[in-house]
């Protein structure tokens, strides 16, 4: 049996950096207009395909197709997540390689142009 009275405040560091790393995952592009750290060092950034300010829904857009990443580590909810991955992974190859573009950009309405 598990004593919670023992756990120090590194124990529930977990509980909070999972939800922190999720939401720097899903928002990275919209924090610094439009570029994550690598698409500053790249020198890319994240635009709409309408001309409008990229919104912070759009990022989310983007990258929600990787959000089964956050489940590998719960019992159970990975055979679930595996499969997920996959096939995300794959169809989003397969539209890189037909249209030039990720699913997360069809899904958002942006583009990666040079910066």
């Amino acid at each position: 049996r598990f004593n919670y009275s023992t756990w120090g405040i590194v124990d529930y560091l977990d509980y909070l950096l999972i939800p922190l790393t999720m939401a720097y995952f899903l928002l990275r592009d919209v924090a610094f207009d439009g570029q994550s750290i690598g698409k500053r060092i790249a020198k890319l950034k994240v635009v709409t395909t309408n001309g409008k300010p990229f919104t912070a829904m759009q990022s989310v857009l983007r990258n929600v197709w990787a959000l089964p990443i956050f489940f590998l580590p719960v019992a159970g909810l990975n055979y679930i997540a595996i499969p997920v991955l996959i096939l995300a992974s794959l169809a989003d190859g397969f539209m890189v390689l037909t249209q030039g573009k990720r699913i997360g950009h069809n899904l958002a309405f942006t583009s990666v142009v040079n910066s």
